[in-house]
């Protein structure tokens, strides 16, 4: 399950930075964010965020047995986005579909404190406007933290830890 929702991530988010069939630059109420398009997949985040640049990040290898990084709250922060983005999908709810994702990639400081949110997502009637993504990455900031063991030696000379929460994960992902 875990295993699956990671590739599946990186796989998005792969294909959205290596092809450089759409970038743009747009602005939300606060922020400024950038827009990568390949096909029909998405890849959205915020200009300003501090570690975008950043290399030596800690990401879990799903073949090894890593530490868990988890976000608190993971439950209110899928049914928060979820309403928020559903209607994108084309859903008239908010069933589970398999060929509908969306995923939150989430960075943190080392005290968990979110300091980085963005986007990736395939499959939708139009792209999710900026301000309904701004919403939710303003309400993870302000109501999650990432939790994970901090002393453990997988982290060390990380600058930062990064996680997941799928907002429209493949069925048998849950």
């Amino acid at each position: 399950m875990k295993k699956t929702l990671l590739l599946l991530f990186a796989v998005l988010l792969a294909q959205s930075v290596y092809s450089q069939e759409g970038i743009s630059y747009q602005k939300g109420k606060y922020n400024e964010y950038l827009v990568k398009t390949t096909g029909d997949t998405f890849l959205v985040y915020n200009i300003a965020n501090p570690y975008a640049k950043v290399l030596n990040r800690y990401n879990p290898d799903p073949d090894v047995n890593s530490p868990a990084i988890y976000i608190s709250d993971r439950d209110s922060v899928q049914a928060f986005a979820r309403k928020k983005v559903y209607s994108y999908f084309g859903l008239s709810d908010e069933t589970k579909s398999a060929d509908k994702v969306a995923l939150i990639g989430i960075g943190s400081d080392f005290t968990g404190k979110i300091v980085e949110v963005y986007f990736a997502y395939s499959v939708v009637k139009e792209p999710i406007p900026i301000p309904v993504l701004e919403e939710i990455e303003t309400y993870i900031k302000q109501t999650c933290t990432v939790i994970f063991p901090r002393e453990h030696p997988f982290f060390i000379g990380a600058s930062y830890v990064t996680c997941s929460v799928d907002i429209y994960p493949i069925p048998f992902a849950r």
